[in-house]
């Protein structure tokens, strides 16, 4: 008797041991996929974008949904380019919205929400210059493994089709968030983004701005360099 206890403890043990193994496998599996796919919830996403709520300023958004503050401080003029409407300008960009959350695994079993500081803050925790990027494989729980990211830090994630119900193309990629952005891959790691108002954007392999063109071919270019880029304009500047 003692001997048959023991051995139906010995096969509980194991199928314990064997649902807890299955258990962190579902939760893991799980938190990879929405990584890959998640855009940003309402609650936490940044940016501004005029479908929200928003109790408008001159410089600053408060978005009625979670009370975000969106910021835009202007650095100089917008400058044309051309004749066609073209211009470009630097500002400096704030969200509060300054965590991103993700699942996180504590040992010996347990699976937590982690908060971790919003990555590419270029210009101190939550501030932002940029005239734009890509972000490719980004790591971490924003989730992104293609996005287009544009100054004022709204996230627009890229998928292999535009609508559900049609197939999509190779080398091309859609945002599916009513932005209607088009990827195209070219060779050696250069990427190009169409947007809606027919300026084409390129990018280098690292997901750095380096062209941006209107269908007239006014625009600029941005090189890098160690510590610094440089922007030039087809008006000389």
């Amino acid at each position: 008797m003692r001997k048959m206890w023991q051995r139906v403890g010995i096969r509980a043990r194991r199928t314990e041991r064997s649902a807890r193994r299955f258990a962190l496998a579902a939760v893991a599996s799980l938190g990879l996929a929405v990584a890959a796919v998640a855009y940003e919830p309402p609650a936490i996403e940044r940016g501004f974008k005029p479908e929200r709520a928003f109790q408008v300023g001159q410089i600053d958004h408060i978005r009625l949904l979670n009370g975000g503050l969106e910021l835009a401080l202007p650095l100089g003029p917008r400058y044309l380019v051309g004749g066609a409407g073209m211009s470009y300008g630097f500002s400096l960009h704030f969200s509060s919205q300054l965590w991103d959350y993700g699942p996180s695994f504590v040992p010996p079993g347990l699976w937590v929400t982690g908060a971790y500081p919003v990555p590419r803050s270029t210009a101190g925790f939550g501030w932002r210059l940029s005239l734009g990027e890509l972000w490719i494989n980004e790591p971490g729980p924003s989730g992104c493994l293609l996005c287009y990211v544009g100054p004022d830090g709204a996230r627009h994630l890229f998928s292999e089709r535009l609508h559900p119900d049609i197939p999509g193309q190779a080398g091309v990629a859609y945002t599916t968030d009513g932005t209607y952005l088009r990827l195209r891959t070219l060779g050696g790691g250069l990427r190009e983004v169409d947007f809606p108002s027919g300026e084409t954007h390129r990018f280098d392999a690292s997901g750095r701005l380096v062209r941006a063109r209107d269908p007239f071919g006014n625009g600029y270019d941005i090189a890098y360099f160690a510590d610094s880029w440089t922007l030039t304009d087809t008006d000389g500047r």
